[in-house]
């Protein structure tokens, strides 16, 4: 018999999203210019890490910070961010919890 791992409907329903979204990244600025020539390791790694790192500022309410609708939703789903009436979109108790996690943890 053979066994199945069975979602969480709102993961299954992101990722469903995720998967099928052509958008390239779900945030609008990109430090990388066209070129013909594949990049270094080291601006892959500098790339990666500023990306991850608006995706921290956006969370903590960084207002400089632009990210798709569906980072945001992603953002309330999980938890990591409320929306309070008067105040709007605020970082929750467990958004600040997942901040002093490691990259590594945060990421998987």
């Amino acid at each position: 018999m053979r066994a199945f791992i069975t979602l969480n409907p709102n993961f299954q329903e992101q990722m469903k999203k995720s998967i099928s979204n052509s958008k390239s990244s779900p945030f609008i600025t990109s430090d990388l210019d066209p070129d013909k020539k594949p990049p270094t390791l080291e601006l892959l790694q500098t790339f990666s890490r500023r990306q991850w790192e608006s995706v921290l500022e956006k969370l903590f309410g960084g207002q400089d910070v632009v990210a798709y609708e569906g980072v945001i939703e992603l953002f309330e789903t999980t938890g990591l961010m409320e929306r309070i009436e008067g105040t709007g979109l605020v970082i929750s108790s467990t958004g600040y919890k997942y901040l002093f996690k490691d990259p590594f943890s945060q990421i998987w």
